[in-house]
């Protein structure tokens, strides 16, 4: 399974700049309770919200250097756009739920850390 944080990825998406990488990580961090609350509440409502939501958070991880988060949230859309059965949604949705409670366990020592390659 993929790393819950990849400070190379994030480098790299960030075109060498620690700096910006950083940012943009911190920025999901603070960004992850809402998007984490909309695709909660999302579920209980409509397919496209749910699609909606899910999206939103997969668009979120692009440049952050996250990806088991990425993969899990690309999992759940690719799922919703399928038709999947309710099980696996929610099973998916767990497991994004679980990448996300990691990151905000585990990402505010990261923004302590030197991003600088």
């Amino acid at each position: 399974m993929s790393t819950i944080i990849d400070k190379s990825i994030a480098l790299e998406k960030a075109g060498g700049d620690a700096g910006l990488a950083k940012e943009l990580f911190g920025m999901l961090l603070k960004s992850l309770p809402e998007l984490q609350q909309r695709l909660n509440q999302a579920i209980q409502s409509d397919k496209q919200a749910f699609l909606e939501a899910a999206h939103k958070m997969y668009g979120a991880t692009a440049y952050c250097g996250v990806p088991q988060l990425r993969e899990f949230a690309k999992a759940l859309e690719d799922a919703i756009k399928d038709g999947s059965d309710d099980e696996m949604l929610a099973d998916l949705l767990n497991a994004v739920n679980h990448a996300v409670e990691t990151l905000q366990k585990e990402g505010p020592d990261y923004i302590k850390q030197d991003w600088a390659a």
